[in-house]
C-alpha cells in the first residue's frame, strides 16, 4: 500500500495597490522616533512626579487585518484629519493609582476589574488627547528635522470628536507600556485615518528630494554620461527536471519582493516596484549593502 504525503499548498504574497510605491519600509524608523518620545512623555509627566517606573516595551505599526480592540475608544480630531485612541483598563488603572497613591489596591492578573469610575473616565480622556497630539506631532516632523539636535515638535491641537469604536482608516500604532514595579502590561492603541496616513509617509521620504536636488547640482557633463539601468525584479531556482515538464497555462508561484537595479552587471541599489498607469515603475531607492 502506498501513501500520499500532503504538501501545504505554496503562499502567495499578495500586494497592495494602496502601498505600491509608498516607503512602508520606513515605517520602522518613525515607530523608533515615536518610541523615543513617549519613553520621554512617561518619563517627565509620571515617573519623575510619582515615582513610577513606566517603560515602552514595543512601538508597532500595521495594517487593522480584524477588529479592533474591544475597549472605550476615542475620536480626536482638526482639519487634518483624525485620529483613534484607547486604552487598556489595566494600564489605565495603574496610572490612576500611582497618581493617587493607591497602586496597592491595583487588581491582579487574572482578577476582575472593578466598575469604571468617573476619576478613570477623566484620566482616559486626558491621555487620549495627549498622545493623539504626541502621535500628530511626530507625523509633522521630517527624519532630517528629527536628527537634529535642536529639532522641536510643532504643537498640533485635536479636540475631541465622538466616543465609540472609530470607522476609518486601515493602519493603527500599537504602544507596549509596562510597569515591572507592580507587574503591569498595557497597551494603548491609536488609529490613524488616511489623511494622517498619507501624510506620514509622505514625511518618511525626505532623501528622494534630496537625492533630486543633488542631481540639479550635479555638474552638466556628469548628467550626459549615458548608462545602462537593469532591474532584476525576482530570481526563482527550480529543478531542470521542473522547467522541461512546464506546460502551456501552468502557474510558477513567485514572491514579488524589492528590485536589485544593477548598472554594468554591479548591484548599486534596492527599489521598490510600483504600478503607474498599467506599467511598472522603480521608486524608493536605496543605496544596497
Amino acid at each position: 500500500m502506498t501513501t500520499t504525503k500532503r504538501t501545504n499548498p505554496p503562499s502567495y504574497q499578495i500586494l497592495d495597490p494602496a502601498t505600491l510605491g509608498r516607503p512602508i519600509h520606513l515605517l520602522r524608523n518613525f515607530s523608533a522616533l515615536l518610541r523615543d518620545e513617549l519613553v520621554e512623555v512617561l518619563r517627565t509627566t509620571y515617573n519623575r512626579r510619582y515615582r513610577s517606573h513606566f517603560d515602552v516595551a514595543d512601538v508597532s505599526i500595521s495594517q487593522i487585518d480584524g477588529e479592533l480592540p474591544q475597549t472605550r475608544w476615542r475620536t480626536y480630531g482638526c482639519p487634518s484629519g483624525r485620529i483613534g485612541f484607547s486604552i487598556d483598563r489595566q494600564l489605565a488603572l495603574a496610572i490612576l493609582g500611582y497618581r493617587y497613591g493607591a497602586t496597592e489596591k491595583m487588581p491582579g492578573e487574572g482578577e476582575a476589574l472593578p466598575p469604571e469610575t468617573a476619576s478613570e473616565e477623566r484620566l482616559a480622556g486626558n491621555l487620549g488627547q495627549k498622545f493623539a497630539e504626541l502621535l500628530a506631532k511626530c507625523i509633522e516632523m521630517r527624519p532630517d528635522e528629527a536628527a537634529a539636535a535642536e529639532a522641536k515638535l510643532a504643537p498640533v491641537e485635536l479636540a475631541l470628536m465622538a466616543n465609540g469604536t472609530p470607522a476609518f482608516g486601515k493602519w493603527m500604532v500599537k504602544v507596549t507600556i509596562v510597569e515591572p514595579a507592580i507587574n503591569v502590561r498595557g497597551t494603548l492603541t491609536l488609529t490613524l485615518d488616511e489623511s494622517w496616513m498619507a501624510r506620514l509617509l509622505h514625511n518618511l521620504a525626505p532623501l528622494r528630494d534630496k537625492r533630486s536636488d543633488s542631481l540639479v547640482k550635479t555638474p552638466v557633463a556628469a548628467n550626459q554620461i549615458p548608462l545602462t539601468v537593469v532591474a532584476r525584479l525576482l530570481e526563482k531556482e527550480m529543478q531542470l527536471a521542473d522547467v522541461l515538464n512546464i506546460r502551456v497555462g501552468e502557474v510558477i508561484p513567485i514572491s514579488m519582493r524589492d528590485a536589485d537595479v544593477l548598472i554594468d552587471g554591479s548591484r548599486l541599489f534596492i527599489a521598490t516596484v510600483a504600478e503607474q498607469d498599467g506599467k511598472l515603475c522603480l521608486t524608493c531607492f536605496e543605496d544596497a549593502e
